[in-house]
């Protein structure tokens, strides 16, 4: 099995972070959440949810095919 990613959700809980949450419980990924507009916004984001997987930021929509992407929980 591949090494485990170190995932961190940043999210203000809004209809689509609320989905991407969903889609990551699905697919047994663990994670860390940080909450607030004001955290993504640090981040130089300006739109929620903003997903980071090893260093890596993605939107919804990058986050929601990567997501889709990685195996089913065994």
């Amino acid at each position: 099995m591949d090494t485990e990613k170190k995932i961190t959700l940043y999210t203000t809980h809004c209809p689509m972070c609320r989905q991407l949450e969903r889609q990551l419980s699905l697919k047994g990924l663990e994670y860390t959440q940080v909450e607030g507009a004001e955290a993504i916004k640090e981040l130089g984001f300006t739109v929620a949810p903003i997903l980071e997987v090893d260093g890596q930021y993605m939107n919804f929509r990058e986050a929601i095919g990567w997501v889709r992407s990685q195996k089913e929980p065994a």
